[in-house]
C-alpha cells in the first residue's frame, strides 16, 4: 500500500511538472509603457577659492566714467584671481551671460576662459554665449572641459546715481545660439 501510494504521488508530480513545460500562452497583451530618462543638469558658481559657492558679487561703489575688473575690483584683470563656473552633473552646456537691473549707462562684460582654452573670450556683453560647451564627468573625465574661469569688467559711463540690486544671470543652454 505504501509503496502504491508512493508511486501515485510520484506520477502527479510527474504529470504536474510535464503539463507545466508544456502549458502554452492562450493570450498575451502588450501594453506600451513609455519612458523618458532625463540627464540631470547642475551649473554651480564658485568664489576665487574654487571650493566656496558664490552667493553675491558685491560690486561697491563706483563713480561716474570709471570701471573695474572682478573679482577683486581692481584697474587690471589678474589672470590668476577668477571665479569658476563648473559642470557637476549629467549634461553638457554652453553658458549664457545675463543682466538685469542694472542701471542704464552701466554696462557689464563677462570673460569666460574653460579651463583647457588658452585664451579668454573678452568684453562679451550681456547675451552673449560662451562657445566652448562645459562638458559633464559623463561624456568626458577631463576636469578642464568641465569648469571655465570667470572675470567681470564693470563700466559706469552715465552718472546714474543711486544704491542699486542688480542681477547677473548664468543659464546652462543647450545650444550656442542660446
Amino acid at each position: 500500500m505504501k509503496a502504491f501510494k508512493r508511486a501515485i504521488l510520484e506520477a502527479a508530480l510527474l504529470i504536474s511538472i510535464i503539463s507545466v513545460a508544456y502549458a502554452a500562452i492562450l493570450v498575451q497583451k502588450q501594453i506600451p509603457a513609455p519612458i523618458r530618462i532625463k540627464p540631470t543638469c547642475s551649473m554651480e558658481i564658485y568664489d576665487t577659492d574654487g571650493t566656496t559657492l558664490l552667493a553675491s558679487i558685491p560690486l561697491g561703489d563706483f563713480t561716474w566714467n570709471t570701471y573695474a575688473y572682478f573679482p577683486g575690483k581692481t584697474l587690471q584683470q589678474n589672470p590668476d584671481l577668477y571665479y569658476l563656473i563648473k559642470n557637476n552633473d549629467q549634461v553638457d552646456f554652453y553658458v549664457q551671460f545675463q543682466v538685469a537691473d542694472f542701471p542704464e549707462g552701466v554696462t557689464v562684460y563677462v570673460w569666460l576662459q574653460r579651463l583647457d582654452q588658452p585664451e579668454p573670450a573678452k568684453d562679451k556683453s550681456p547675451g552673449y554665449v560662451y562657445p566652448y560647451p562645459l562638458l559633464s564627468q559623463y561624456n568626458n573625465p577631463d576636469p578642464n572641459v568641465q569648469a571655465a574661469k570667470m572675470w567681470l569688467l564693470v563700466s559706469v559711463n552715465q552718472p546714474a546715481f543711486g544704491s542699486y540690486n542688480p542681477y547677473m544671470i548664468f543659464n546652462a543652454v543647450d545650444t550656442p545660439e542660446g
